[in-house]
């Protein structure tokens, strides 16, 4: 759910149309994310063996006992929120619950099976669906067709950080405090519960919900913090020195982007910014210049980032550190947790017209390819596939 898509796996913005983007270093493993109005340079990905190989005899689902099993047929689309090479993001109410609305992701299955993508997909569907952070976008429903992977979640309406703070030019220090805040349990969250390391942090895949707090989504990056990880992926301009080196990764680069993020939210701009928007430059400029700070930056926020951004992943600051150091001497975290404080804004909800009501229909006679094993969920009845 972003402006860009680096991998059919990652979850797209779904309050927001898409726009397409390409690889800058390999465009045969980069899938297109769309945005409508995203001014980010491309994002780039570029995966080696370690990410895993792809084996068609392991992705059978097995007959399931369920009275029902979900379909496309239990939905009705309302509008469709984006486009992309790999698939399209709907906005659905389910025949059931009509007052209800959901994101539908859907993932052309021949991109995962041409790319290597089932276990970041499965990856993903699990992260979505065990989660149980408020800061998390969660997952209702998952199926599958013959061509086509559905991943349906809660649909976040208040738009994303990206256009909001777009909108707003810049943040007050109290503000981005209050989002960084939310951000930064989130990620404790995915560390320390789920191992996971996120690799995709970004204005554009925060998501504001309409009481005004954050939830993160977009896990087709997301990696197991135990497994070893080398590949080139992310938004150029959030990537950690490591990432761009192609050397190992660790929790250490969602550090760093935090860094970037906390500086772009007070500042209005990255602090990698260039004119051309050449991903070479930002690059180039990541790994040998230092960040310059705006003269309105509190010290308390140029250390913060400054420790989060260093160049040497060993030596950026912890998440712990960071709930500790001066510039969240003001929040508790607990109250973090329990969404106690009031968010500095409310969220409009999005708006769209009775008349672009359709039935979604499938198509079965094309490339009918082999299941995704373990793929199907229903929040419903927690039913799942094996």
């Amino acid at each position: 759910m972003g402006p860009n898509l680096s991998l059919p796996c990652d979850c797209m913005s779904v309050s927001l149309a898409l726009k397409s983007t390409s690889s800058c270093l390999d465009p045969r493993l980069l899938q297109q994310k769309l945005h409508e109005s995203s001014s980010r340079p491309d994002s780039f990905t570029s995966s080696t063996n370690s990410e895993g190989i792809f084996n068609n005899q392991s992705f059978y689902d097995s007959n399931s006992s369920s009275p029902h099993k979900t379909s496309i047929k239990d939905f009705v689309v309302q509008k469709v929120l984006g486009k992309g090479a790999s698939g399209k993001v709907l906005l659905v109410t389910n025949k059931l619950h009509s007052l209800r609305f959901y994101a539908m992701k859907i993932i052309q299955k021949s991109q995962v099976y041409a790319n290597n993508l089932s276990i970041h997909i499965k990856l993903e569907k699990e992260t979505l669906k065990n989660s149980n952070s408020p800061f998390i976008v969660k997952l209702n429903y998952s199926f599958q067709t013959p061509t086509k992977i559905y991943l349906v979640m809660e649909y976040i309406s208040g738009g994303d950080l990206f256009q909001f703070l777009r909108k707003k030019k810049r943040f007050s220090l109290q503000t981005a405090k209050f989002y960084l805040s939310e951000v930064i349990l989130a990620l404790d969250y995915l560390h320390n519960d789920l191992k996971l390391i996120y690799r995709d942090l970004k204005p554009e895949n925060i998501l504001i919900a309409l009481n005004g707090h954050l939830k993160i989504t977009d896990f087709g990056l997301a990696k197991n913090s135990q497994e070893k990880c080398v590949s080139i992926v992310g938004t150029p301009e959030y990537a950690a020195p490591e990432v761009i080196l192609n050397q190992e990764q660790t929790t250490a680069v969602d550090i760093w982007s935090c860094g970037v993020l906390l500086f772009e939210m007070m500042a209005g701009f990255s602090p990698f910014s260039v004119g051309s928007k050449s991903s070479d430059e930002i690059q180039n400029k990541i790994l040998k210049e230092n960040v310059k700070f705006p003269s309105f930056f509190t010290e308390e926020s140029k250390d913060l980032i400054g420790k989060m951004m260093r160049k040497n992943p060993n030596e950026r600051i912890i998440l712990e550190e960071i709930k500790k150091h001066r510039f969240f001497e003001d929040i508790d975290w607990k109250r973090v947790q329990r969404l106690d404080y009031q968010a500095p804004y409310k969220a409009d909800q999005e708006k769209f017209k009775s008349n672009e009501q359709k039935e979604l229909n499938e198509s079965y006679d094309l490339n009918s390819l082999p299941d995704l094993e373990g793929l199907s969920f229903n929040t419903d009845d927690k039913r799942v596939d094996i």
